[in-house]
Order: C-alpha cells, then structure tokens, then sequence
C-alpha cells in the first residue's frame, strides 16, 4: 500500500491561497479578454489556460487528506458546508439580476437550476456561473466517502468505470467541457471528476515514494501547456484533445503544487487568502463586477491599468469581506455556520 501524502494545514491553506488568486484572475474579464468598446470580445490564452487547471485543483485537495469510508453525519456537515452556501448566493445573483432589469426565466426552470447545479444553466437563470462549484463539491465529496466504504474492489472499479464513461460518452456527442451535462445535483460533473482526482491521488502518493517524479510533474506540465498553447494558437480543436488536456493538466498542475508546498507555504499572504478561500470566493465575482461596472462608466474600452488596479481591489475587498463575515459570529452562523475562525 502506497503511503499517504501528508499536506500540513498551512501548506493546504497556501496552495488554495494561489489558486483563488489565479481564479480571481480568470474572472478578471479586463486582464482576460480583448475588448471592443465596452464588451469583451474574445478571451486571451492565458485565461483559457488557467480554466484548464484551476478550479479542478481545488476538487483534488480533499482527496489528500483523508480515505476514511462514510461517517454518520457526513451529509450533514456535507451540505451545511457546501449546499447551504450555494443556495444563498445563488439567490443574491438572482436579485442582483432582477434589480439589474435581467429577465426571469420562470420558476420552474429556476427549481431545475438550482437543483442541478449545471453551470450553463446557472449563468442562464441567475447570471452567474461560479456556483456551479459548490453543488459539484458536495455531490463528489460523497462520492469520495461511498468509493472508500465498498469493501470489494471491483465494485470500486465499476464506479470509477462510470466516470471514465462519462468521458467517453462527452467525447463521442462532442462535449468539449464535460461539467455542462445536466443532472440532478450535478451527479455527472462528479462523476467526471472521480476518476481524475483518485489518478491524482495515485500519482501523488508515487511521487511521495520517488522524488524525481515531482520533476516529471513539471516537465510534463510544461509539455502539455506547449502542445496546448499550439492547439489554442493555431485554433486546432478537436473535441478529443480538449478532454484530453482537461483530464491531464488538473492532475499534472496538483503533482506541481504538491511538491512545491513547502516554499508556498513561506507566504503568509497566501495561508490567509486560503483561509478565507470559500467567502472570497463567492464575494470576488460580485465585487468585481461592482468595480468593472464603476470603471465602464468612466471610459471603454477598460485598460490593462484598470485591471490591474481592479484585480488587487477586488481580492483585497474580498478578503476584508470574508474576514469580517468570520469575525462577526451572527454573520459566521447564519453564512458559514460549519467554518471555524
């Protein structure tokens, strides 16, 4: 049996510290888009890069910390965690766009919306996407705890089996990004993801037992941001090598941060971002679109100086929001009601 890999909380916190920080960057339609006027015309390869990679990451953590079978209670803390957060953000975009003059879909497409998590929907119904992050979390943190309670192997086999399907099935019908199937509680964009993270997870616990694989990890990297950089430049897209990069860069990005978590580690800006990682996730998008909006109104198209000056606003905003959200205790509860301080 391969030895775990053993991730301190500062080094966990630190790595998630990064990756709300390149997050935040892809959500930075200034730093990632070429503008015409005051729209945003066509993404810049460095954003389609980093949504190769950075939010699977954050999927693939919580499969280093543990391989315990399900807990009485876990569903709870599960949803009280994860759920409870997306429903309420969720409704905070839904008024957004109401008061913004965005028209309502109807209750009933809400209802399916808010149920499946489906992040084409989400932008659709509430105008915004990034919720789609937390029902695919719960759902695949379940996921997690049924693969280490069934005691026969092949059974294990069988439901990893079903993800890699997913992935066939999404290439044979032309899913180029496989988490917009539909289903209820984003059951297949789970299912998608299990069999990524365990490779991870595999992977990692190898490159624990022999050193020069952390080396692989960025070598391989590297190999694939090249090839994928030539595919991106000379618009060479097949539905095949997308889902290729999108199984193979989370895990080589994860074996990369892994095996420098001890430098990040060092920064004590980044174990603070990773603290707070959840609220500043879910206030950074509102916030930056508070900001994109005051800087529209002053001139278009918005310069790389606006970007800039915006991105660090808005992280600093977020974090000041998150920070108070967890030192005021009503608002802890009634928000994060599970997250200790």
């Amino acid at each position: 049996m391969l030895e775990r890999v053993i991730v301190s909380r500062e080094e966990s916190n630190a790595i998630k510290g990064l990756l709300i920080l390149l997050i935040a960057l892809g959500h930075n339609s200034i730093l990632s888009f070429a503008w015409d006027g005051c729209e945003p015309v066509e993404a810049y390869f460095h954003r389609n890069w980093l949504y190769q990679f950075h939010v699977y990451v954050f999927f693939m953590l919580p499969f280093i910390y543990n391989e315990q079978p399900y807990r009485k209670g876990n569903l709870r803390k599960y949803a009280v965690r994860m759920l409870w957060p997306y429903f309420w953000i969720c409704l905070i975009c839904l008024a957004v766009c109401v008061l913004i003059g965005a028209p309502f879909n109807g209750w009933a497409n809400l209802a399916w919306t808010l149920v499946s998590g489906n992040i084409n929907l989400l932008g659709i119904n509430i105008g915004a996407q990034f919720p789609w992050f937390l029902m695919t979390m719960f759902t695949l943190m379940l996921l997690k705890d049924l693969y280490y309670s069934l005691s026969r192997s092949f059974i294990r086999y069988l439901l990893v089996g079903i993800g890699i399907g997913l992935w066939i099935l999404a290439w044979s019908i032309g899913y180029t990004l496989p988490i917009t199937m539909e289903s209820p509680f984003s059951i297949a964009s789970a299912c998608l993801l299990l069999p990524v993270c365990l490779s991870g997870l595999w992977l990692a616990k190898r490159a624990n037992l022999q050193k020069s694989l952390w080396w692989f990890a960025l070598v391989f990297l590297s190999l694939t941001t090249l090839l994928w950089c030539y595919y991106y430049l000379f618009k060479v897209h097949t539905v095949g090598v997308n889902l290729l990069f999108l199984f193979v860069m989370p895990i080589s990005a994860f074996l990369l941060l892994l095996s420098v978590r001890n430098w990040l580690a060092k920064s004590k800006l980044l174990i603070a971002l990773g603290k707070m990682s959840l609220p500043i996730y879910l206030y950074h998008v509102l916030i930056y679109n508070a900001f994109l909006m005051a800087v529209k109104h002053f001139h278009c198209p918005p310069q790389w100086a606006d970007g800039i000056a915006v991105y660090v606003a808005t992280i600093a905003v977020s974090y000041l929001g998150a920070w108070a959200t967890m030192r005021i205790p009503f608002m802890q509860r009634v928000l994060f009601p599970l997250n200790k301080k």
